[in-house]
């Protein structure tokens, strides 16, 4: 088991990696990656889990179990940060 312990202070993007970044993701990419393209890449991932269920109240519990790796990546790259948010604004536009 895992604590972590939330001191106020936004963590780098490879702490969020390290961290929020489950294994078999990571393990996609050799050791060496840039954590920017590793973050980007998991900002897809997230994307497409807040696409893919069938219930809007399915894809926002994804979205919060991310969100300690979306506040670092909001800092990181702002830009895959709204992507993310976009896309699930866009999830309950559908909805109505």
């Amino acid at each position: 088991m895992t604590f972590i312990i939330d001191t106020g202070i936004q963590p780098p993007i490879e702490r969020a990696i390290e961290a929020y970044v489950p294994d078999w993701f990571r393990d996609i990419f050799p050791a060496d990656a840039d954590p920017v393209t590793v973050a980007k890449a998991y900002a897809q991932q997230i994307v497409g889990e807040i696409e893919s269920p069938a219930k809007v109240e399915t894809a926002r519990k994804r979205l919060l179990q991310k969100w300690s790796f979306l506040f670092a990546l909001s800092d990181s790259d702002p830009a895959a940060f709204d992507h993310v948010l976009q896309a699930y604004c866009q999830r309950l536009a559908e909805r109505e």
